[in-house]
């Protein structure tokens, strides 16, 4: 395992406790009040907000731990702001469900550390040797991911004001309650400045140990990694502090599992069955037969936007892990004439994350349907297919009329 690897590992580690402290400390109420308190009741606006919430904190930590971390927001979101009849509405919790699975799997493409698919990438280059794979690091990443998520999150904005549009008006009235009356627990609120400061310590200490090793590829870089690691670890389960006269730890063992989606888990569980069948039935094969026809075609935006959808659609039957894999190592096998194996290859890899439709695409998507109550299975479906269409598209422009002035070939 390459050092970089080994640094990934702890920040995929620090990026999970930092969620789990974000529920302990009710950070989630507050950020329910907030968004609410920002958006002044509008839909859209409250979409909007969960949407480019999950993205963002999808760029800092793994997607799916950001999604664990956004699904109780949801759930008090709908609880105390958007209540009907004491349940929910099947429309608000799909037009949430599908701001938090959109962002969260947009946000995966904005940073290597985002998602697993981007370390396998990483781990795949290394050990095939792929030429320019020296760019599959923290900062050069940046440079196309950052742009990539920004567009993409307008086409997804551009789909929620359509399914608001479509859908609000034949479903039953929602009553909204103004932040003002609702009573929640303020603990999130008194804890908040703390929980910025593990945020900023966490982000700002992951930019500069990667950008360290980066630079100079120095082993020590990796070493201060573990030392930054183990005192983030200290302070959250060994460092006490004084709240309402008692002396507590920031996290103990049990928070580690505290309002864990276990329904959304069976979702990611049934996936990894489903493929699993899928590949022992042969369809795979099919499906990668199907790619392996596109190596007739010259390389071209088309070439591209075929690898990405053909992806997207795989990784809705097939778990994404399973579909990246065999696609990277078909085209290692049988590279692109006339292209960039590289890029093929950042193709597939954003094409097997952008997958907007089903409960089993990928772990973001599972544990959202299952996290969420009443989320419209047929309404995320339809509307995931639009934007797994759209999204591919635009990643398929960008990745060949802009990524090759980045990154020089």
């Amino acid at each position: 395992m390459g050092m970089d690897k080994i640094q990934l590992v702890f920040f995929f580690v620090n990026g999970y406790l930092l969620s789990r402290l974000a529920i302990r400390w009710k950070m989630a109420d507050h950020g329910a009040q907030m968004i609410i308190g920002k958006s002044r009741g509008s839909l859209l606006k409250s979409a909007v907000y969960v949407l480019v919430f999950s993205a963002l904190v999808s760029f800092f930590i793994p997607n799916v731990i950001a999604a664990l971390a956004t699904i109780p927001v949801i759930n008090r979101l709908l609880k105390t702001h958007f209540p009907r009849n004491g349940m929910n509405s099947s429309f608000m919790a799909t037009l949430f469900a599908l701001a938090v699975i959109w962002g969260s799997n947009i946000g995966g493409m904005g940073a290597i550390t985002s998602t697993p698919a981007n370390g396998i990438l990483a781990g795949f280059v290394e050990i095939w040797k792929i030429p320019g794979k020296e760019m599959i690091s923290f900062l050069p990443w940046l440079s196309w991911g950052i742009p990539l998520v920004i567009f993409s999150l307008a086409i997804a904005i551009f789909l929620l004001a359509l399914f608001i549009r479509f859908h609000a008006a034949n479903d039953p009235p929602i009553e909204f309650r103004h932040p003002d009356s609702v009573k929640v627990n303020h603990l999130g609120k008194v804890f908040f400045p703390t929980g910025l400061y593990f945020m900023a310590y966490y982000f700002a200490g992951s930019f500069v140990l990667s950008t360290w090793l980066y630079f100079t590829g120095d082993g020590i870089a990796v070493m201060a990694t573990a030392v930054y690691s183990m005192g983030f670890y200290y302070w959250l389960f060994f460092r006490r502090f004084k709240i309402k006269g008692q002396t507590i730890l920031y996290l103990g063992f049990l928070d580690l599992f505290r309002e864990i989606p276990w329904k959304g888990l069976v979702y990611v569980g049934i996936a990894f069955v489903v493929g699993f069948i899928l590949f022992l039935s042969g369809m795979d094969k099919k499906i990668f037969d199907i790619l392996k026809s596109l190596n007739h075609f010259s390389y071209s935006f088309w070439f591209l936007a075929g690898l990405v959808l053909v992806a997207s659609f795989s990784t809705e039957v097939l778990s994404n892990t399973v579909v990246q894999v065999s696609l990277l190592a078909i085209i290692a096998a049988s590279p692109p004439p006339g292209g960039s194996i590289l890029i093929s290859m950042l193709a597939i890899t954003f094409g097997s994350t952008s997958a907007f439709m089903s409960p089993i695409a990928t772990g973001v998507n599972g544990l959202v349907f299952g996290g969420i109550p009443g989320v419209s299975l047929s309404r995320m479906m339809f509307w995931g297919f639009i934007m797994n269409i759209l999204a591919g598209l635009l990643t398929a422009g960008w990745l060949h009329f802009f990524i090759p002035f980045v990154m020089g070939f």
